[in-house]
């Protein structure tokens, strides 16, 4: 791999990486998967299958560790301050992380290159091996190119039909088509005029598509949400920091500053208050059936109720979950969600249960995982709860939508990445779950960023970070009622439309290996001339024809 495409395929993962919150550079996404196709398509074009695919590979990693370190920075500091490492350590474990996020562009560079080799235009294959790769590749935080076009409000609407997969193969298709109609390294142009009007003509198309589907289906949302019933939610901020967060002698004063800020939300109107992920200090046992006598309890010092607590239950033992508890005016607690989606190393040891060592190097397991998601009645609404990242998460996004809840709660401690862009890359990915279910979400986090977020995406608020604050707001609940929006076509069908993404990549894999056989050493049929290898001479001998099968 050359040092022009590695500095491209590097400019690529930036201009996506500058998609993402804080900067949110509106053009990043659409850039991206043109500029990887360029990159790659500066290699020569006679690869033999493997070697289009490791060169394809390397493009992707380059992309991916530096979209990734611009954007999860935060992840050296984090491991100075919380695992002691020495910051040599600590950006070893960056570059790692950043290099394993790179998962869905390192394999859609390889894929990609590999059916290259076999004559298959980059410009078919890599928008359909990029959306299967942020599909189905494992990213620790994942992330959806179509989640850098929220700036464009409409375009973004249609992840309540599929997802955000169609979305994802839209906007780079629509890049590469365009770029496809000219001579670049990523393929030579049509030669006929009117072939390259219909690949600008398909390029547009793919891009105004999503854009005039959100015209039509944005008016829709609100209106339902204007005529849906509501309900008036308040959200606390303590603004308590992480080391004393876990102290006890701060335990008292976190207690009376939740209290006190439940009483301004409830004095301005909220019918329901929400405190975030483990706010409540001191826990609750699992069997648990009121609220906490003495200083301990929730509802003291002239709080009514009722209250969304976040809280740690305990069980017996190491058994402890980080849970949420609904808490009724009267004391009465009637019902309990557990947060399923744990991160592992963070709060729990991996396999901690099937490997004795690991027993005795840790004498508890961390945090217990729940049974299924969790839809709480509270406040005369049904509550469809989100605990931490999981909603950075689609498929448990939608997993709770389908238990048709009237809106969505995010509680959540991202006091962990200290003063970072985290906490606005999370909201920001949040936003889409609020699209793809077509339901507000209330987010109530430690240290911000809380806020509402409408059914459309749109933030109805947002509060600052690192600063303490309180809001009351209006949520339309759009649930089962007559009139409202109910479940979403993604909420039904799933990931339908990505198993079918993942079923033409293979039929297409299937098609070249048929159409092309393994001639790795053939060019390319839309490659330019200039970059065809010439035969070698009679007097090259061995040696000149091994230069020319390797394309080095």
């Amino acid at each position: 791999m050359t040092l022009r495409s590695t500095l491209l395929a590097a400019l690529a993962g930036i201009f996506l990486g500058l998609s993402a919150a804080p900067h949110e550079v509106p053009l990043g996404p659409v850039l991206f998967a043109p500029l990887l196709g360029i990159a790659m398509g500066l290699a020569p074009t006679f690869d033999t299958v493997r070697q289009g695919m490791r060169r394809g590979l390397l493009v992707g990693l380059a992309a991916g560790a530096a979209c990734n370190a611009l954007v999860l920075y935060w992840v050296v500091g984090l491991m100075q301050d919380f695992a002691h490492f020495p910051w040599v350590a600590a950006l070893l474990v960056g570059v790692l992380l950043w290099a394993g996020q790179a998962g869905p562009m390192v394999f859609a560079g390889a894929v990609s290159g590999g059916l290259r080799a076999r004559g298959v235009p980059l410009a078919l294959s890599l928008p359909l091996t990029l959306t299967v790769g942020f599909a189905f590749v494992w990213q620790l935080f994942p992330w959806h190119p179509a989640v850098g076009m929220l700036p464009f409000l409409e375009w973004v609407q249609g992840a309540d039909l599929a997802g955000q997969a169609p979305l994802d193969l839209l906007l780079c298709a629509g890049g590469c088509l365009l770029v496809a109609a000219f001579d670049t390294p990523m393929g030579a142009a049509p030669s006929s005029v009117s072939r390259r009007a219909s690949l600008v003509l398909a390029g547009v198309l793919c891009l105004a598509a999503p854009a005039v589907y959100g015209y039509v289906r944005l008016p829709q949302v609100r209106a339902a949400r204007a005529a849906a019933p509501s309900v008036r939610v308040g959200v606390v901020q303590p603004n308590v920091g992480i080391f004393e967060k876990h102290d006890r002698r701060y335990f008292r004063m976190q207690i009376e500053v939740l209290r006190r800020q439940t009483r301004q939300v409830e004095a301005e109107g909220a019918e329901i208050v929400i405190w975030p992920e483990t706010a409540y200090p001191f826990g609750f046992f699992r069997d648990a059936t009121r609220d906490r006598e003495g200083p301990f309890a929730v509802l003291r010092d002239g709080v009514r109720g009722p209250v969304l607590v976040g809280a740690a239950t305990y069980g017996e033992g190491c058994e402890v979950w980080n849970s949420v508890l609904a808490l009724e005016a009267d004391g009465r607690v009637t019902g309990r969600s557990d947060k399923v989606e744990l991160l592992y190393f963070g709060e729990r040891v991996p396999l901690w249960e099937e490997l004795p060592p690991l027993q005795w190097a840790f004498q508890c397991p961390g945090v217990y995982p729940g049974d299924e998601p969790g839809v709480l009645t509270l406040g005369g609404a049904g509550i469809g709860v989100l605990n931490c990242y999981e909603d950075v998460l689609d498929h448990y996004g939608r997993a709770v939508a389908e238990r048709s809840p009237d809106y969505l709660v995010n509680v959540t401690n991202d006091a962990w990445f200290g003063d970072s862009s985290e906490p606005l890359l999370h909201h920001m990915v949040a936003r889409m779950r609020s699209i793809e279910t077509r339901r507000d979400m209330v987010r109530a986090v430690n240290t911000g960023v809380s806020g509402h977020i409408a059914a459309t995406g749109e933030n109805v608020l947002v509060t600052e970070t690192f600063v303490p604050a309180t809001f009351v707001t209006t949520v339309a609940k759009l649930g089962a009622a007559e009139g409202t929006i109910g479940r979403t076509i993604y909420v039904r069908v799933g990931r339908a439309f990505e198993w079918l993404a993942l079923a033409a990549l293979l039929g297409l894999v299937f098609w070249a290996r048929a159409a092309r056989g393994d001639r790795s050493a053939r060019p390319t049929r839309n490659a330019p001339v200039s970059q065809r290898p010439r035969p070698p001479s009679s007097e090259g001998g061995p040696d000149a024809e091994e230069a020319v099968a390797k394309g080095d």
